[in-house]
């Protein structure tokens, strides 16, 4: 268990019933996918975004983001750090896609703050706030945001 689970820190889940509210104010119910889908979603963003391409396949795991990442540093979880979202990212794409697996997305790429200090750090520039922002777009889409999203 990792320790963001172990400390019980997690952005609440909204209701089933407050995503369905804002799925349909902003038209979205028709489009609306499973959670088996995010996978497929993930690597049709992949296709559509270069600069996510980039980000997924540049970074080195050199760890230069740790020191600066202000997530990482509070919670002193590696699944908590770019490091662990780009690594989390690259096996939703190419993995089977399992609730485990969609359970460990929604609470470590919700805890990114986007801060972009990681592409700041960064030797080559990567932007892990870029991909943590494309990882919880597919999560509202698939219906899984924080009550604070959703309200």
């Amino acid at each position: 268990m990792s320790q963001a689970m172990s400390n019980g820190y997690r952005h609440e889940k909204a209701s089933q019933d407050l995503i369905n509210k804002l799925h349909t104010r902003i038209g979205l119910n028709k489009h609306r996918q499973n959670t088996h889908e995010l996978g497929r979603l993930l690597r049709g963003r992949v296709r559509e975004n270069r600069n996510l391409v980039l980000s997924l396949s540049l970074c080195m795991s050199c760890g230069a983001c740790l020191t600066v990442c202000p997530a990482y540093l509070a919670t002193n979880d590696i699944n908590n750090s770019p490091l662990g979202r780009v690594a989390l990212a690259r096996s939703l794409m190419r993995g089977y896609i399992n609730e485990d697996l969609i359970d460990r997305a929604y609470t470590y790429f919700w805890q990114c703050l986007t801060c972009r200090r990681c592409a700041w750090a960064c030797p080559f520039g990567v932007d892990v706030a870029d991909i943590s922002r494309t990882i919880r777009s597919l999560l509202y889409e698939v219906g899984l945001a924080p009550n604070y999203v959703a309200g």
